[in-house]
């Protein structure tokens, strides 16, 4: 696993907190690295974990701050429900582990 982050609903707001996650996926230097994107969705790191309208912000370059909760207030319900069904197919797909097809699990053993 390489992102686990909690999310918790309550009508339109949204609270965040990440619990693990791999340096690997870390901006430096506070730059803004895009770690998944799914048209307007988006997983990116930068400074510290934030909401807004369609980005999941985690740690980044502001170590002090890697365990502060982050939330935000949507325009309706609606919204709310849907950042936290896109941003949960983007958390996955960052923690999926890389198929192989069968073609490339081959071995082939000479002697």
């Amino acid at each position: 696993m390489k992102l686990d982050v909690a999310i918790w609903r309550c009508g339109r707001c949204v609270t965040v907190k990440v619990l693990y996650q791999d340096e690997s996926l870390r901006s430096s230097d506070f730059l803004e690295r895009t770690v998944a994107r799914n048209g307007d969705w988006a997983i990116k790191s930068a400074y510290c974990p934030a909401i807004d309208g369609f980005t999941l912000w985690i740690r980044g370059g502001g170590r002090s701050h890697d365990n502060i909760a982050a939330c935000y207030t949507f325009v309706s319900e609606d919204a709310a429900v849907r950042w936290c069904n896109e941003i949960g197919k983007l958390i996955d797909e960052v923690n999926a582990e890389p198929t192989t097809r069968e073609a490339d699990a081959l071995m082939i053993r000479v002697r």
